[in-house]
C-alpha cells in the first residue's frame, strides 16, 4: 500500500511538473509575442518620428525660401521707390530746364521783336540811308541767337538734350558719343554724369 502511494505521488508530482513546465513555456511564448509586438510599435514610432522628422525639415526649408522671396520683394519695393523718387526729382529739373529755356524764347523773341522795331524806325527815318547798317545788326542778332541754340560742341547742330547735374545742354550725338567713347564727363564743364542725368529738352 505504501508503495502505491509513492507511486501516486511520483505520478502527481510528473504531472505537476509538466504543467509548470507548460505554463512557463505558454508565458515564455507569450512574453515573446508581447515582446515583438513593442518591438513592432517601438519601430513604427521611430519611423513616425524619422517622417516628422523630414517633414519638419522641409517646412524649415520652405519658410527659410519664403523669407528669402519675401526679403527680395521688399528690396525690389524699396529700389522701385527710389526709382519713384529719382523719377520724380528728374521730372521736376526737366520742367525747371523747360521753363528757364521757355523764359529765353521769350527773351529773344522779344530782342527781335525790338530790332525789327528799331530797323523800321531809323529806316522810316533816314530813308534807307542806315538801313545796311541795321541789316547787319539784325543779321548780327539773329546769328547771337542761333548761336545760343547751337551745340557748343559742334556748333552745327540744335541742342536737344540737358545734363541735369550741371544744366548744360547740348545735341544728342554729342553726348551719345561720350557715353559711347566710356568719357561720361560734361564737354562744357568736365563734371561726371551718368545715364539717367541725360534729359530732353524741346526748344
Amino acid at each position: 500500500k505504501a508503495a502505491e502511494q509513492l507511486s501516486l505521488s511520483a505520478r502527481l508530482a510528473s504531472n505537476a511538473k509538466e504543467r509548470c513546465e507548460e505554463e512557463k513555456e505558454k508565458e515564455k511564448e507569450s512574453e515573446e509575442k508581447e515582446a515583438a509586438e513593442a518591438k513592432e510599435r517601438i519601430d513604427e514610432v521611430i519611423a513616425e518620428k524619422e517622417d516628422v522628422k523630414g517633414k519638419l525639415g522641409q517646412s524649415q526649408a520652405q519658410i527659410a525660401s519664403v523669407v528669402k522671396d519675401l526679403n527680395v520683394a521688399k528690396s525690389r519695393c524699396n529700389e522701385l521707390a527710389k526709382e519713384s523718387t529719382a523719377a520724380e526729382e528728374e521730372k521736376s529739373r526737366l520742367m525747371e530746364s523747360l521753363a528757364v529755356a521757355k523764359k529765353e524764347a521769350a527773351e529773344a523773341k522779344k530782342q527781335a521783336a525790338d530790332a525789327c522795331a528799331h530797323m523800321a524806325s531809323v529806316g522810316g527815318r533816314k530813308g534807307g540811308v542806315n538801313s545796311e547798317f541795321t541789316m547787319e545788326q539784325m543779321e548780327t542778332q539773329v546769328k547771337v541767337l542761333k548761336g545760343r541754340l547751337a551745340c557748343n560742341v559742334c556748333n552745327e547742330r540744335d541742342k536737344e538734350v540737358i545734363l541735369l547735374r550741371c544744366r548744360h545742354m547740348f545735341c544728342r550725338p554729342c553726348v551719345d558719343k561720350n557715353i559711347k567713347n566710356r568719357s561720361r564727363k560734361c564737354p562744357g564743364c568736365g563734371q561726371r554724369f551718368d545715364m539717367k542725368d541725360v534729359g530732353d529738352v524741346w526748344l
